[in-house]
């Protein structure tokens, strides 16, 4: 079920605040800064949000930094399915 969505870091922070949600798909291309400082700053909260990183730019540094930054996972947005995403968040 998605509870909120954001089109920017401050956004996403803001919803995350406000929200609390348990799980967060973060896109690594955001206009105002990328998903990885993103994810750090998800995952600093008093209340950790669970981090999937998404692109559609994908490489092995990618999956790297993810995993580097706390990530639950790293997905190419082509891969990116209801399946994928409940593995990844059930195994985190």
């Amino acid at each position: 079920m998605v509870v909120g969505e954001a089109g920017t870091v401050a956004e996403a922070l803001q919803r995350a605040v406000e929200l609390a949600p348990d799980t967060a798909l973060v896109d690594v291309g955001l206009p105002d800064g990328d998903g990885f400082a993103l994810a750090r700053q998800l995952l600093a909260l008093p209340r950790a949000v669970r981090v999937v990183l998404i692109s559609s730019d994908a490489g092995r540094a990618d999956v790297r930094a993810a995993a580097d930054v706390g990530a639950s996972g790293f997905v190419s947005k082509d891969e990116l399915s209801g399946v994928l995403m409940r593995h990844l968040l059930e195994n985190a």
